[in-house]
């Protein structure tokens, strides 16, 4: 919680000039965490950018500018973020359904089928989601997808944002 004496801190050590490209990768993503909870998004993006250039071992970085670059509805270069990601967690589900939103926001209807939804085990409700997603595109059975998605209890909170989503394109 002490935002500005953590900065000060990361600060310091950047300014050793030690070059350590592990410990400025962790102080990159570190500071873009400062700054993300800070909402100042730009600053963020810019310090997970430095985190993934230099080398950031989990690849978290990876995964926050895909976040952030979504939430700027830049589906495209989200997911390249994502899929990049993808090759280091080849069998993460959330990705995969990261990925798929991605596709569903920019209308990409064949690719989605083909490349998401083949990744994801038939009973996960990312694989649900996603399907619902695309009747709703199409304007199919809405009367009973709507009563299925509000009785869906869904803990994770990126399916509980899609689920809010795909709630008030019901409504309109």
């Amino acid at each position: 919680g002490e935002n500005k004496l953590a900065m000060y801190y990361y600060d310091l050590v950047l300014g050793l000039k030690v070059k350590n490209k592990k410990v400025d990768s962790a102080i990159y993503f570190n500071m873009g965490q400062v700054y993300e909870n800070s909402e100042k998004d730009f600053l963020a993006y810019s310090y997970y950018n430095l985190a993934n250039q230099n080398g950031d071992k989990g690849h978290l970085s990876l995964f926050k500018l895909g976040v952030l670059e979504f939430e700027q509805a830049e589906y495209s270069i989200s997911n390249k973020y994502f899929n990049e990601l993808k090759r280091y967690y080849k069998k993460s589900d959330i990705l995969t359904f990261l990925v798929g939103v991605n596709y569903f926001h920019l209308g990409k209807k064949r690719t989605y089928l083909n490349k998401v939804l083949n990744q994801l085990d038939e009973k996960s409700v990312s694989r649900i989601l996603l399907l619902m997603a695309i009747d709703i595109s199409e304007g199919k059975n809405l009367e009973n997808l709507e009563a299925d998605l509000k009785n869906m209890d869904l803990k994770f909170k990126p399916h509980k944002e899609f689920k809010s989503y795909l709630l008030k394109n019901l409504e309109r």
